[in-house]
């Protein structure tokens, strides 16, 4: 059977990698400016990617005077969004360990309505130590909750805020809330349920409640291996484990020839300053002080702290000192994969192929490139618009023998943007697929499922 992959779009500041705000190429808009969002998730739904995704910290980053990552709260954040675009899933962070369960189950459900049933939540338990000095009381600690608190709060939330979307009321050692919910059903029941721990307690916790897993992997093997153990703790979990999907992390450079994307990561990467690197390696390591080492001795696993000592998160340590036992890389060389967290270049359709092959990912949706639909409206000369755009569109679409395509092809042209002239082939192929597919039932908007429990 063909395989297909699901693409989501992780909108992160200006890019995963550090100095992609200091490019020239950058976008202008400030990163308070919603229309920056709103831009990339309509490229995203053009582009039929599957969903959006927005992080988020609940601390300022110490790196803040050289690199630009102040962003909007994400639930507001996907308000915006979702009046701003039609069929696109948004899937945003919020933390189980500083939000109380009947808040956040009103947020989301409240998005989902909005929305019309197109909301993820991805649960984390805040890893970032600054963060607890942000929510103490008065009287109360604000020391940072240890990694195994963390994880029993976090089960102990899931249970009340599934229980409050389903309209009852919980009480246990964290929480006790009365319910209902004072809020209608949510379109999906609930939404969508993402994590990305990969630590022991993190994969058994996705187990038991994500229905995609968020990861990162700098080696196949290890991402299959990964993904082997979760959906074996799914089985055991006595879910079905093709209802959890995995989704590695990607961070491509996009150009046109493979000299240009090489030609883009250079300039990205010679913008990079190493104090802001080792700054955010402290800060993945629970504050541990680094400034002692130098740039250009390799690194051995003795000069880290032991992941079980770490109460951040434990899993992109190991992936950290995984690497160094590995490659022996010097300081400066681990800062600069990590300041482009596994940038590829270039043409990388067969590496991707390799990969989801490998089962070191799901796959299901992929973006329409080959469909006829597609392979139709690239055929539409450039100019052509209105009911010459409709009459050329259903001639090549007729070929295809693709039904409801006469009334289609006069709507979709009708709908292209006026500058589609302009346009390169992909885009304007892209603009009249878009318009036309829903319309000939080639791609249903909505159409998300609802599982009972």
């Amino acid at each position: 059977m063909k395989r297909q992959l699901h693409l989501n779009l992780f909108i992160h500041s200006r890019g995963h990698h550090e100095a992609a705000w200091r490019h020239p190429d950058a976008s202008p808009l400030p990163l308070t400016d919603i229309r920056y969002y709103q831009d990339l998730a309509q490229r995203a739904e053009s582009a039929l990617f599957d969903s959006i995704f927005l992080a988020d910290q609940l601390a300022l980053g110490e790196d803040v005077s050289q690199a630009a990552r102040t962003w909007l709260e994400p639930v507001t954040v996907l308000s915006a969004i979702a009046v701003a675009t039609q069929r696109i899933g948004m899937i945003a962070t919020c933390s189980t360990t500083y939000t109380e369960p009947f808040n956040l189950a009103r947020q989301f459900g409240s998005l989902d309505h909005i929305s019309n049933g197109r909301i993820g939540w991805n649960i984390v338990t805040s890893w970032l130590a600054t963060a607890a000095a942000n929510f103490g009381s008065a009287g109360q600690a604000t020391g940072q909750i240890s990694h195994a608190d963390r994880y029993a709060r976090g089960e102990e939330f899931m249970a009340v805020v599934k229980a409050l979307w389903d309209s009852w009321a919980d009480k246990g050692k964290y929480y006790q809330v009365a319910g209902p919910l004072n809020l209608p059903r949510c379109p999906q029941g609930r939404p969508v349920l993402v994590q990305a721990g990969s630590s022991d307690t993190g994969r058994r916790f996705a187990a038991r409640h994500a229905e995609a897993v968020f990861t990162a992997h700098m080696e196949k093997a290890t991402a299959q291996a990964f993904y082997n153990d979760l959906k074996a703790l799914v089985k055991t979990e006595g879910r079905e484990p093709e209802h959890v999907l995995i989704l590695p992390g990607l961070s491509p450079m996009i150009a046109s020839t493979e000299a240009e994307a090489q030609r883009l990561a250079r300039e990205v990467n010679e913008l990079s300053d190493p104090e802001v690197g080792r700054k955010r390696l402290s800060g993945r390591f629970g504050g541990h002080d680094f400034s002692h080492l130098p740039l250009d001795r390799p690194l051995v696993p003795e000069d880290f702290p032991p992941p079980s000592t770490v109460e951040a998160a434990r899993s992109r340590t190991e992936v950290i000192l995984n690497l160094v036992r590995r490659e022996k890389p010097t300081l400066r060389q681990l800062l600069a994969r990590r300041s482009d967290r596994g940038v590829v270049q270039g043409r990388r359709r067969r590496r991707l192929q390799h990969h989801a092959a490998a089962a070191a990912v799901d796959a299901r949706r992929v973006q329409r490139g080959g469909d006829p639909a597609v392979a139709a409206a690239r055929a539409v000369p450039h100019g052509v618009r209105g009911e010459d755009a409709a009459r050329a569109l259903w001639s090549r679409l007729a070929e295809e023998r693709l039904p409801g395509a006469r009334a289609a092809g006069r709507v979709a042209a009708l709908n292209v943007p006026s500058n589609v002239e302009r346009k390169s082939s992909k885009r304007r192929a892209q603009s009249l697929y878009c318009a036309f597919a829903p319309q000939a039932g080639l791609f249903r908007p909505g159409g998300r499922r609802r599982r009972g429990r």
